[in-house]
């Protein structure tokens, strides 16, 4: 978790900086070699959300079952189907830990399927556990999920009556709530105690922390579940 707050914190750099052309890979290495690299793009101006369009439009008349295009989107829907679950489900269960509470994994599926179907009548982005998202809630003190329903009432509300002012919310102030969230979430005090109590788990925790900061999310956690196999 800490690996990836790290990550979330590097790529809110394009927005504080007002970089244009920025990396797409992930690690530190990568993401400050475009920061530094493309200093010319640097505004201290602070740019703007943009216009916003509101509510999307029913989308259901676009459905398109034709045999030529059905099996590429049949595939290309498992992949991100099952990469979203398990990214969604493996960020509400590190957070459910650090509450000493449980998850149900059936109940996850039931609400990313339902939710997905949902949106898609309306063009809507992948539906998924965002990191980001679920560290802002946790740190303001959201218990249940009742949090989510708010929080859709209230943009549905801003999208609908106060779009035209958000418009001119600046990048800085998102990126700047998105880190703040984030960096909250890293505890060096539990990495020492770990270190006291058990130095193979902090072996571990390393391995995990280390390997998705500087090379990938993916490489990280594959490094660390091999190390944890050894024993």
């Amino acid at each position: 978790m800490r690996g990836t707050a790290i990550i979330i914190c590097l790529q809110q750099l394009k927005g504080i900086f007002g970089v244009k052309h920025f990396t797409t890979h992930t690690d530190v290495v990568s993401v400050l070699q475009a920061v530094f690299r493309h200093r010319d793009e640097w505004r201290w101006q602070s740019a703007v959300v943009g216009d916003l369009k509101g509510l999307n439009a029913p989308s259901i008349q676009y459905l398109n079952f034709d045999p030529q295009y059905l099996p590429v989107t049949v595939r290309a829907g498992i992949v991100i189907g099952l990469t979203a679950m398990t990214e969604g489900m493996a960020i509400g269960r590190s957070f459910a830990v650090m509450k000493n509470e449980q998850t149900d994994g059936n109940t996850e599926m039931i609400a990313f399927g339902f939710m997905n179907i949902i949106g898609s009548f309306t063009i809507c982005y992948l539906t998924t556990g965002p990191f980001s998202k679920t560290a802002v809630n946790f740190n303001a003190g959201c218990r249940t999920a009742m949090s989510n329903v708010i929080m859709g009432l209230c943009m549905i509300l801003t999208l609908l009556f106060l779009a035209p002012l958000f418009s001119y919310t600046p990048l800085v102030a998102l990126s700047a709530i998105i880190m703040s969230a984030m960096l909250g979430l890293i505890n060096y005090k539990e990495m020492i105690h770990l270190f006291k109590v058990d130095k193979f788990d902090f072996v571990i925790c390393m391995t995990a922390f280390l390997g998705v900061s500087f090379i990938s999310m993916d490489v990280g956690l594959m490094l660390s579940v091999r190390i944890s196999s050894t024993t």
